[in-house]
């Protein structure tokens, strides 16, 4: 009966393209919001990995039969996937499937672009990630010698990533405020990337991860409820980790922002 049930949820959620006529970013969000308010998160996220496969089923298709018709479902699958299901991976942690989906649709809805993307970034890609793993491993050796760090938190992480190309053309082409006109390459900041977890006391975290990304020192505890004294020795720990980055490597004048004395606009903190 759960199986049934999740299926039946995973239906509805795949119907969701047709409760509109358009997929305009105010349609798609509202679609999203349904399925994370209304239907079984397990059944959201099946349909997430199946419109990845359906994508691939469906580009391998077009190849083969060489049809209009075959490319016009090709077309919409990627706008429905792009607008609807990639955002709703994202916003369940999904995050791999929905960047490996997004990449998929922009290259089937804007091919000229992917191709110029893909070129350029693949050009620079074996220096990129040699450099991001050093920088990777000079933060975790001045995380673990920091002796303050272990004692206001239970431990951190260290996730190193590379942005993707759907990503990095959203960035170009500025699509959040297309008034602003495009950018050009050089003035990407963050390209490669480092985002450095803490786990405050308590929260049966140690920071150790699939990755190998944690840097070491973590200890771990049991659960507890939430404690305000380990919060804000975790949100002191996030200030020190930001100071021993700094020391490490020259700050770009403007461009550092603190999210948790002055969160964004949609929550992000």
């Amino acid at each position: 009966p759960e199986a049934a049930a999740v299926l039946d949820a995973v239906l509805k959620v795949r119907g969701l393209p047709r409760r509109v006529d358009i997929y305009d970013d105010a349609a798609s969000a509202s679609l999203r919001e349904l399925a994370l308010t209304f239907y079984d998160a397990r059944a959201c996220m099946v349909e997430v990995a199946a419109r990845a496969a359906q994508l691939e089923g469906l580009t391998a298709a077009a190849a083969a039969q060489d049809s209009a018709a075959a490319v016009a479902d090709l077309q919409v699958a990627a706008l429905e996937a792009l607008q609807i299901y990639a955002p709703l991976g994202h916003a369940l942690g999904m995050g791999p499937v929905a960047a490996e989906l997004e990449d998929a649709c922009f290259r089937t809805l804007f091919p000229e672009s992917y191709g110029e993307t893909a070129r350029w970034l693949r050009a620079e890609a074996d220096a990129s990630a040699a450099g991001l793993e050093a920088c990777r491993a000079a933060l975790a050796a001045a995380l673990a010698a920091d002796p303050s760090l272990s004692s206001l938190a239970a431990g951190c992480a260290i996730h190193a990533r590379t942005k993707s190309l759907f990503s990095t053309m959203k960035k170009l082409l500025r699509l959040d405020d297309f008034a602003a006109g495009g950018r050009d390459r050089a003035s990407l900041f963050d390209l490669l990337g480092m985002r450095v977890i803490v786990f405050p006391r308590g929260s049966g975290s140690s920071g150790d991860d699939d990755d190998g990304d944690d840097e070491g020192w973590s200890a771990s505890s049991d659960a507890d409820a939430f404690d305000p004294e380990a919060e804000a020795d975790a949100t002191a720990a996030c200030y020190r980790v930001l100071e021993l980055a700094a020391g490490l490597w020259e700050a770009v004048p403007g461009r550092t922002k603190d999210y948790i004395s002055t969160p964004k606009e949609n929550g992000y903190r």
